[in-house]
């Protein structure tokens, strides 16, 4: 009997600690809404980033795929105030080696501010004549 109330003992306190750091992490989570909102709006301008550069090439295939490898300032950047964002861009479908057979661009782009980390992604599909 001693032995069964010990057991049961040490399950409601290991759930009670186990609930107890999730709380704290929610808390935390919750109290950083000015880094959660900075990191958010970062992702945001490397969305636009890679926007900005995916138009203002040639309609070329070839010519964006070599704008994303060679101008790192389409795909990372400095926003100021310990705010910064990265975007990968990948050409659908995946490990495609032709260019003209790109059906389309997914950009993922995460913004930190801090500890704190938001992401966004889009994608734009394309047809190939």
């Amino acid at each position: 009997m001693i032995i069964v109330m010990l057991f049961i003992s040490g399950l409601i306190l290991s759930g009670t600690a186990v609930a107890g750091l999730l709380m704290v992490y929610q808390i935390q989570g919750a109290t950083n809404l000015e880094g959660s909102g900075r990191a958010i709006f970062a992702a945001d301008a490397g969305i636009e980033s890679a926007l900005y550069c995916f138009y203002q090439v040639s309609l070329g295939v070839e010519s964006r795929i070599q704008t994303f490898k060679d101008n790192p300032e389409c795909t990372e950047g400095n926003v100021g105030s310990g705010t910064a964002y990265i975007v990968a861009v990948q050409f659908e479908p995946e490990g495609v080696t032709d260019p003209q057979d790109i059906t389309g661009y997914r950009f993922q782009s995460t913004g930190a501010s801090g500890r704190t980390e938001r992401a966004l992604e889009m994608f734009i599909s394309v047809e190939n004549p």
